[in-house]
């Protein structure tokens, strides 16, 4: 009984973590591609206004359109996840 317990609790934390992974995702909002990266803060208003506010600038990798989001976590870039 207590084997099969152990296991239930290793596969509902394997689930827990993949659903974990999927909130943490940034996807486009143009194209809905998930290969989204985090850029440089440029400009005034990116750099003294945003950041008050809790956005961040990303660009997306396929169609290269640039979004502001609330999300800073996780990125994919050249093959690499960064954690900021």
């Amino acid at each position: 009984m207590q084997v099969h317990e152990a296991s239930m609790r290793g596969t509902l934390a394997g689930h827990l973590g993949e659903m974990t992974a999927a909130r943490d995702r940034v996807y486009c909002q143009k194209c809905g591609s998930d290969r989204v990266y985090r850029v440089e803060r440029e400009r005034f208003i990116q750099k003294w206004i945003y950041p008050q506010f809790g956005y961040y600038p990303w660009r997306c990798t396929i169609c290269r359109n640039h979004m502001m989001l609330r999300k800073r976590n996780r990125a994919r870039t050249k093959g690499k996840e960064y954690v900021e």
